[in-house]
């Protein structure tokens, strides 16, 4: 959010992060916990 200069974390969930995951680009560094304080994301392997 940061390095997109945005601020409002509910536009940024459905407008950037919910897609990425969708197509792929990136996953989840904890997978079965999605709401984890400690959640990070990464590129996708493949």
């Amino acid at each position: 959010m940061k390095k997109l200069g945005l601020s409002h974390r509910p536009t940024f969930r459905q407008n950037y992060l919910q897609p990425a995951l969708d197509a792929g680009l990136i996953e989840r560094t904890l997978p079965d916990k999605p709401n984890s304080r400690l959640q990070k994301y990464r590129r996708s392997g493949g």
